[in-house]
């Protein structure tokens, strides 16, 4: 058989047993995707190799190395792109020689064995590492790594950005020169320092917060096709025993806040009222919306290109409305506060001025708890001497018919807001 018949009896007996064990074709390579791995066979002329390594850790070098649109080309890419990340090589079979007298049926049967082997090598694989965010490589199997990178993503995605930072300083001291360059000066290792440096401080502290992989799971079941797609995407591999200390500091997050906070929050709106200045009801739509692109930005952080699937809408949705509340939450909290912080701390000097009650006054109800509701009065007042108008929340001064004038008694608060202290020497319009 010449070379050219062989290469070519070769590449019908893979694709003869490609379809039989669930294998895609591309060039000299058969590739798999199975269980958050990239499994794939290269056909060399002396021999086949079958290497595996994580799904994610091509798209995740991808979005490092900034071409975030590999992920959008063609699956083979992982295994025979010029930028794609080198795998662990797990067995290698010998192929015929094509100077032997071996029949293309004979080559069939070979390249058959070869792939049933390889599905018998998965499954033990996979048996011995169910969790691709688990998988460290074993570099001394390496197919060609000169610069670590299969074993620098597995790093990076388990967040240990520190041991990535140093395996790099010490290659640089080395005098190490990457395989990947993008000029003169820049290459991978580059680009994976300015990386890990950036997710160093805060998007640490959120992954660890938000790596709460088993909700979106739940929520993508509801799909039609979620086994499929939590099967083939990488970022929802992490096992649930691992989110128990993550569970934990939630729960107590959740205590400290409900127990100090909220109550805090209520014995601070007493005295809230005092304030002579109405907060616009457009800064709780503001509070809102800052909380849920904070959220959006967590979101997009925690789960890398979130928006292709149907399965992460349907899960931010429901994040969106409970992050606008909780802005909503914070936002009232923390402008009671201010108002309380402007009334206990006001300054000790008290100021008269006239004021007349204007018919600009209205009511606003606000739930309490167990069914209960507060009534609050709003009144606008003219200050004449000042030239000036305030609003008051007080039940007594709504009370007053329209023109009716007092002196008000009023003192700075420590934000230089008004706070009121008492409305003496009342005089009511005359009835001519």
């Amino acid at each position: 058989m010449t070379a050219k018949e062989y290469k070519k009896a070769l590449v019908a007996a893979r694709r003869e047993a490609n379809h039989q064990y669930g294998f895609h074709q591309s060039a000299f390579i058969n590739y798999m995707e199975k269980a958050g791995y990239f499994f794939c066979i290269y056909f060399f002329p002396e021999k086949a190799v079958l290497t595996v390594k994580p799904i994610y850790a091509d798209d995740l070098w991808w979005e490092i190395w900034h071409t975030p649109n590999n992920m959008n080309h063609s699956r083979s890419l992982r295994g025979r792109g010029i930028y794609s990340v080198p795998a662990q090589t797990l067995t290698s079979y010998i192929l015929p020689d094509r100077h032997s007298s071996c029949s293309f049926e004979c080559l069939c049967a070979k390249i058959d064995s070869i792939f049933r082997k390889a599905i018998d090598e998965i499954d033990r694989f996979l048996i011995d590492n169910p969790f691709p965010a688990n998988f460290y490589p074993d570099e001394s199997k390496m197919m060609h790594d000169p610069d670590r990178l299969l074993y620098l993503m597995a790093l990076i995605r388990n967040m240990r950005y520190d041991e990535a930072l140093e395996i790099i300083d010490t290659a640089k001291r080395n005098v190490h020169k990457c395989a990947f360059k993008n000029g003169p000066f820049i290459d991978s290792y580059t680009y994976i320092k300015c990386y890990c440096k950036n997710r160093n401080l805060i998007p640490k502290i959120l992954d660890t917060l938000f790596r709460h992989d088993y909700i979106y799971k739940y929520a993508t079941q509801t799909y039609k096709n979620a086994n499929a797609y939590l099967k083939q995407n990488p970022y929802f591999d992490t096992p649930w025993y691992q989110n128990i200390p993550t569970w934990c500091i939630s729960i107590i997050i959740l205590i400290i806040l409900f127990a100090i906070i909220v109550p805090t929050a209520f014995a601070s709106a007493a005295v809230g009222y005092k304030t002579l200045y109405l907060t616009p009801k457009w800064v709780w739509g503001i509070g809102s919306l800052t909380c849920v692109l904070i959220a959006l930005l967590i979101f997009s952080i925690r789960f890398r290109n979130p928006f292709k699937d149907i399965g992460a809408l349907m899960f931010f949705l429901p994040i969106s409305i409970v992050s606008g509340m909780i802005g909503y939450f914070i936002t009232d909290i923390g402008i009671t506060w201010f108002y309380a912080v402007n009334y206990w701390h006001r300054g000790p000097q008290q100021f008269t001025t006239i004021a007349v009650v204007t018919d600009d006054k209205w009511e606003y109800e606000t739930h309490e708890g167990r069914g209960k509701t507060r009534v609050h009065y709003v009144n606008v007042l003219d200050l004449p001497d000042e030239h000036r108008k305030i609003k008051a929340v007080d039940g007594y001064i709504h009370c007053f018919p329209t023109d009716t004038e007092f002196d008000l008694v009023y003192s700075k608060g420590f934000f230089g807001i008004d706070v009121f202290e008492d409305a003496i020497n009342i005089r009511y319009p005359s009835e001519d």
